[in-house]
């Protein structure tokens, strides 16, 4: 009986063995049966497929966990995600970001993903699984995961590591950095832009959570070649969840005026200096309905001080598949934020930042007092698409105090207390008072193939005009009773295209208006279709052949404003003759290295 003790200690630690490896194997192949899928695919509004989407899965409480990009079909996918609830984001240049959340993943399930990006709205569909014939995971999918090694794991052993218990991983502090340098130049004419000056632009990604941009000008004011620069820095969450906050400073020195208004440069040249602090925010309240907002708070120097606070608000709602209505409010300056994602500004944060350098606060002198154009601001629009139209429509209502414009010639026409040199030419900016006006709009786009658009926009509203386009000012203070409101038609028709084969980017734009009186131009919150112009106006773009992509590329631009001199308002006093405008031309060429 004690013989067989060993015999039988040995059946039950083998069956035991046994028991162990069974449920092991069990459990081990019902791995992949308790995991989900996230499967997607990417087009345009036109149906064409789009090559190098980014494609970010958050979990529930908003957190990146995983990115990939879209391979040459347009597809990519999630693969092993533990049952829960994700949330996908897709972005690309050119497109608005689409966003879906609440898609819920369980065991087994394969979750297909139809995303339509679009410059107006763009949009995430899951495919029911009843519409999808036999298993989603196709050897199409697997394809995705077996080309993509962001999506594909990678196990290896170092030389020296023991196993996994001795593994390190080791993030890198500063990851996905781009930037731009850009020199650029003007003419040096009587109406001309800023001389000569350099702008760069750097964005990095720290520890993999977040994201810091830093932007800078430097260069010198035309004619007197005293120094002006500019800095800003913006920071954000990777994932895109929480606010944006951004500082921009900005330290100018303005030439003095001397005799007939000759810019002149000195030890005793008065120095502007501005900072602003912005915080800026968006949130889908419904899978219909976007809110974007923020707030800025912006100080200015120059002799006395003045500051302001400038909130806005937009909300997006979005109406059937094709159709949105936005409305905008914004109290103060320019909303940046809003300004260059509706209109002409390249879609990279890079160039935004750049642009948002550029959009000084409108300064004026107010009776020998630093003044600031504040402008209160309401809109409603409404944008529909039609296969490759775009139409449109708004309305906007706007009440503006120390309105400025710009004074070219002798400048001794006006009372030197409300006149400020201009930083960017050699002309002066003249506090005019304050206004109302309100206007409307309609607006066409039509898409010519996926080179070419063309857009006309017509509106009526509010301008300030002039008895004749000649007006004669026998007092000097009294500048202001110069102009009063009234309504006038504009057209503007625009036309924009790149070249195949040598990739130049062209665009043209005529707008048309009452040229004798001054129509300051209204910034359309609420559309990416409606753009008031004046007069002739033209940019080129062209890429330069490169060095390989290790160093990066080179462009070449040039931008021509308001060429023919359209709305220029002529003011006469005595022996004396300026001109009065709210559209200077102004000529300007730029090279930029971008890496």
């Amino acid at each position: 009986m004690a013989g067989n003790r060993p015999t039988f200690r040995a059946a039950r630690f083998a069956s035991l063995a046994l028991s162990l490896a069974a449920l092991t194997s069990v459990q081990g192949a019902s791995l992949n049966v308790l995991a989900g899928h996230i499967l997607g695919e990417v087009r345009s509004s036109a149906g064409v497929v789009q090559m190098g989407a980014s494609v970010s899965l958050y979990n529930r409480y908003d957190q990146q966990i995983r990115q990939v990009f879209t391979n040459e079909t347009g597809k990519f996918v999630f693969d092993s995600l533990p049952p829960d609830l994700y949330s996908v984001r897709v972005s690309l240049a050119s497109f608005v970001p689409a966003l879906r959340r609440n898609i819920a993943v369980v065991a087994g399930s394969e979750n297909l993903l139809k995303i339509n990006l679009a410059s107006v709205f763009s949009t995430v569909e899951i495919v029911p699984a009843a519409s999808a014939a036999g298993t989603l995971m196709s050897d199409d999918w697997k394809w995705v995961l077996r080309a993509s090694p962001s999506t594909r794991p990678i196990l290896r052993i170092l030389p020296g590591e023991s196993g996994p218990s001795s593994s390190k991983v080791s993030a890198k502090v500063f990851s996905d950095t781009t930037g731009v340098v850009r020199v650029s130049a003007a003419d040096d004419g009587d109406i001309s832009q800023q001389g000569l000056g350099t702008a760069f632009a750097v964005s990095t990604r720290v520890n993999g959570r977040s994201d810091v941009r830093l932007s800078g000008k430097l260069g010198y004011t035309t004619g007197a070649g005293l120094p002006a620069g500019a800095l800003r820095t913006t920071y954000s969450r990777s994932s895109g969840a929480g606010p944006q906050v951004s500082l921009t400073v900005r330290q100018i020195y303005l030439p003095t005026l001397v005799g007939s208004g000759t810019p002149t440069a000195g030890d005793s040249s008065p120095v502007l200096r501005t900072a602003a602090i912005s915080v800026q925010d968006k949130v889908n309240l419904t899978e219909q309905f976007l809110l974007e907002y923020g707030a800025s708070l912006e100080s200015a120097s120059y002799l006395t001080k003045v500051s302001a606070a400038s909130p806005y608000a937009r909300g997006t709602l979005r109406v059937g598949d094709k159709s949105v209505v936005r409305m905008a409010f914004s109290e103060g300056s320019q909303p940046v934020a809003l300004v260059s994602e509706q209109h002409e500004i390249p879609s990279t944060d890079l160039n935004q930042d750049l642009a948002a350098l550029a959009l000084l606060p409108q300064l004026s002198l107010k009776n020998n007092r630093l003044a600031m154009e504040l402008t209160q601001r309401y809109e409603l629009g409404y944008e529909t698409i039609q296969g490759s139209r775009k139409y449109s429509a708004a309305v906007f209502h706007e009440d503006v105090r120390n309105g400025a414009a710009t004074v070219i010639g002798d400048e001794t026409v006006f009372a030197s207390g409300n006149l400020i040199g201009d930083w960017d030419s050699h002309n002066q900016i003249l506090n005019i008072g304050s206004y109302r006006r309100s206007g409307s709009a309609i607006g066409l786009s039509q898409s010519l193939g996926d080179h070419m658009d063309v857009s006309v926009s017509a509106g009526y509203g509010g301008v300030l005009a002039a008895q004749s386009q000649v007006t004669r000012l026998d007092d000097a203070s009294v500048a202001n009773g110069l102009l009063h409101n009234t309504n006038k038609p504009w057209v503007t028709a625009r036309v924009s295209g790149t070249i195949p084969h040598t990739g130049t980017k062209l665009a043209t734009s005529y707008g048309w208006g009452d040229f004798n009186a001054l129509t300051p131009q209204h910034l359309y919150l609420s559309s990416t279709v409606l753009q008031q112009q004046t007069g002739w106006n033209m940019s080129v773009h062209q890429p330069l052949p490169s060095f390989g992509n290790t160093w990066g590329r080179m462009e070449a631009g040039a931008e021509f404003r308001n060429m023919l001199s359209d709305g220029y308002l002529t003011i006469l006093s005595g022996s004396k003759q300026s001109i009065l405008t709210s559209s200077p031309r102004s000529i300007r060429g730029s090279l930029s290295f971008i890496f």
